[in-house]
């Protein structure tokens, strides 16, 4: 069972919360700015962190020594962003507001990458 971090403006917190406790999963931190969030993200290390595309924009760069220490899966308003969460590595890209199934889409997808690395398999066999 992946543990989650929502690191996102109050809002985005708000809807995306209680569908992650329906599916029982542990939720251990919320943050609304960029060094609350880098902080516990850094000292939680949860498996999955669901991100607002406005701190991806904004620090992508400070992002990227938090990238092999979990999983990002990137929200926004808007089907524009997807191009760029996905050049940022995100897991997955959510649109807002997040609808149940497909957050469990993500889980699902963060849950097969994290069996094959278990079973020792190459996520892509070919290289």
């Amino acid at each position: 069972m992946p543990t989650c971090f929502i690191f996102a403006e109050n809002l985005s917190i708000n809807a995306i919360a209680p569908h992650i406790e329906q599916l029982s999963l542990p939720i251990i931190g919320t943050a609304t700015t960029f060094d609350e969030g880098f902080r516990l993200i850094m000292g939680f290390k949860p498996e999955i962190v669901f991100i607002d595309m406005i701190f991806v924009q904004r620090y992508s760069e400070e992002l990227q020594l938090l990238k092999h220490k979990t999983s990002f899966v990137v929200i926004s308003d808007t089907t524009a962003d997807a191009f760029a969460a996905f050049e940022f590595h995100a897991l997955d890209y959510l649109l807002k507001p997040v609808k149940y199934t497909r957050l469990i889409k993500s889980i699902e997808i963060y849950q097969s990458i994290e069996a094959r690395f278990a079973l020792g398999q190459k996520i892509n066999p070919e290289i």
